[in-house]
């Protein structure tokens, strides 16, 4: 008796490995999120490059396995205005980008992100970038929406991304 119950929890518990479910917290999976999607931002130059005119221009970055990352930075006002362009992007299985991050700065690197970027593979989720604001290129204030599909959006505050 003891066995088949040990062996009907052990096959309960295993359910979501096989059928690949994953449970995380929204604030787990956007340090997670936030450490995969850095990896892609080695990768473009430009964004790389220590002075923010520097910065200025296009690049097209293609995936490892899949799909493009699309930067481009121009001078918009007295500030900079950065897209940076996921489109089915996957260095890494499990993980697909879709979307746009979107950065309005001052040349001192103050302003504001906006846009989204939906994960699929391993999770199925959004991240949302519109209430999160930059001071010296970093996040500064605000928080982050994370919404897992099907789910409503939850915050994340911005000092997730420094973990």
């Amino acid at each position: 008796m003891k066995k088949k119950i040990f062996f009907s929890l052990l096959i309960f518990a295993l359910i979501p490995t096989f059928f690949g479910f994953q449970s995380i917290n929204h604030k787990d999976f956007f340090v997670l999120f936030n450490h995969k999607i850095g990896e892609s931002y080695k990768r473009i130059e430009l964004l790389n490059k220590k002075n923010n005119l520097a910065k200025l221009g296009k690049e097209e970055v293609t995936g490892k396995i899949s799909g493009k990352i699309y930067y481009h930075a121009k001078v918009s006002g007295l500030g900079g205005l950065v897209t940076i362009r996921y489109e089915n992007f996957s260095d890494e299985e499990g993980w697909v980008f879709n979307g746009e991050i979107i950065t309005k700065a001052n040349i001192k690197g103050n302003g504001n992100f906006d846009g989204k970027v939906d994960v699929s593979g391993l999770y199925n989720a959004s991240v949302y970038f519109d209430k999160v604001k930059l001071e010296d290129n970093l996040p500064s204030e605000g928080s982050y929406g994370v919404a897992f599909a099907g789910e409503s959006r939850v915050e994340v505050p911005y000092q997730a991304y420094f973990e």
